[in-house]
């Protein structure tokens, strides 16, 4: 998944599958905090964190006629937990 979202423009149909199983994997497999408490566990996403910073890499380039799909999806998994997010950044 990785490398398909890094490739360029030419592979987009690779690209948009990829970005495709990403989501139905946060669809699927995501599980939100049960509770609203400020001490609670969390939400979950199923991806590893090198997907994660593919899909901000996409989202961080200005021409990727994928940008806003992988904004969307970033946005999607801060919904569960913003950690997951935050825990990506060097």
């Amino acid at each position: 998944m990785f490398r398909s979202l890094l490739r360029d423009n030419k592979h987009s149909v690779e690209k948009e599958q990829v970005i495709k199983l990403i989501r139905t994997v946060i669809d699927f497999g995501a599980v939100r905090s049960t509770s609203t408490e400020s001490n609670s566990s969390p939400g979950t996403v199923q991806l590893s964190e090198t997907v994660l910073r593919a899909v901000i890499a996409v989202a961080e380039h200005a021409e990727d006629p994928f940008r806003l799909v992988c904004i969307q999806t970033l946005t999607e998994i801060c919904a569960y937990s913003i950690v997951v997010i935050s825990g990506t950044h060097p």
